[in-house]
């Protein structure tokens, strides 16, 4: 929840909010230290903010059994 929080809260100051899907689970840690710190974000809120968009990512994403990609660009830099 906090992740969820700091997503709607801290990011769109910036950009609009992007959604778990728009990158793939394995980008979101990275985006969200970047992107964090360009927010001056805490390291716990960094954490919580990638924690929360990598597990939302993998729940939204569905399977290539399901007529999913098999991957997904993360989002540009």
């Amino acid at each position: 929840r906090r992740g969820r929080a700091l997503a709607v809260t801290q990011c769109t100051g910036c950009h609009r909010l992007y959604w778990p899907r728009d990158a793939t689970p394995q980008a979101w840690p990275k985006l969200a230290k970047r992107m964090g710190r360009l927010a001056s974000l805490t390291a716990p809120q960094i954490e919580d903010l990638a924690t929360y968009m990598t597990a939302a990512s993998q729940a939204e994403r569905p399977s290539v059994s399901e007529g999913g990609a098999r991957d997904t660009p993360a989002l540009a830099p």
